[in-house]
């Protein structure tokens, strides 16, 4: 049954009178469209595809609804992956999402064809113990620290449950790599029941940027990043929070500049960097903070 506005009392009490209470209604149109925009506002993305996670509402219909529209489904137990099968869902339209994770489930989602997203380090014997590591692997990426829209907390991903440290995600590619797999994803989960429009940008960026600016700006690639510290540049004027990490495990490539912008790369040991700032030859805020921090954080694995 289709309702395109929600039902009055006559209507209720008619299916009342069909069905028995209490039941969940559901309105086929209003689901369809929805989910519908939300692809088309990723069109320009070739190949996307969104994954519902069916413990929101493992009911068949609705998961029906949104697999004929084209979803995949995001599990994260095996009874959710036994629904996925019965319901005709098969490799990669099959996210497996799990943390706390039995040998017996990693098997059975290899069984499928379901991508991998591996939430902790030390789940990686587990997978690797059930046969050959499948080539692609997705690794569940924890920043650290708050999570911040505008000026409000959305979440605290350094007190959560889910996800790897920037080291554990370097160590994890590392191992992963020397068992075969030649694909690698990033997944972030960083705040709950949030509905700021804005929530996934942020998200991307803090995952995507520091990657594409180093690679942009001086042509290097990282194996390793750590995040130094958020920075709050003008909290009496605006909301503008800038991110700084730390790259380590350097290679050079190719730079992509625009065509009007001009950069020299400059190679300096940290220590005559430190000793500018000391003698105060660099002026820049968030160049300090980085650098200090950086510094301090060499001193104590050495």
């Amino acid at each position: 049954m289709s309702i395109k506005t929600a039902p009055d009392r006559e209507t209720l009490e008619k299916i009342a009178s069909q069905i028995p209470t209490p039941f969940h209604l559901y309105s086929e149109a209003r689901l369809r469209a929805r989910v519908r925009a939300f692809l088309r506002a990723f069109s320009w993305n070739e190949g996307f595809r969104e994954y519902y996670a069916v413990k929101a509402c493992p009911t068949p219909g609705v998961i029906r609804i949104l697999q004929e529209e084209g979803c995949g489904v995001d599990c994260a137990s095996e009874c959710e992956l036994m629904l996925a099968e019965a319901m005709g869902f098969s490799g990669d339209k099959i996210m497996f999402s799990s943390n706390e994770t039995p040998r017996g489930e990693f098997a059975y989602a290899r069984r499928l064809g379901a991508i991998i997203n591996l939430d902790d380090y030390t789940l990686i014997p587990s997978l690797a113990a059930e046969g050959p590591v499948p080539e692609r692997v997705c690794l569940r990426f924890n920043p650290g620290g708050e999570f911040r829209l505008g000026n409000a907390v959305m979440g605290a991903p350094g007190e959560a449950k889910f996800g790897m440290t920037r080291e554990q995600l370097t160590l994890s590619v590392r191992a992963l790599q020397k068992m075969g797999v030649k694909q690698f994803a990033l997944h972030a989960f960083l705040a709950s029941n949030t509905v700021d429009s804005s929530y996934y940008p942020t998200m991307a960026r803090l995952l995507m940027t520091p990657a594409r600016e180093l690679r942009e700006e001086t042509g290097l690639k990282a194996e390793e990043w750590r995040k130094l510290v958020a920075l709050r540049t003008t909290p009496g004027f605006c909301n503008e929070t800038i991110h700084m990490y730390m790259a380590r495990g350097l290679s050079q490539g190719e730079r992509d500049l625009d065509d009007d912008e001009f950069l020299n790369v400059e190679w300096m040991p940290i220590e005559r960097v430190t000793n500018m700032i000391l003698e105060g030859r660099i002026e820049d805020s968030k160049t300090i903070a980085a650098v200090l921090m950086a510094k301090e954080i060499l001193n104590q694995q050495a």
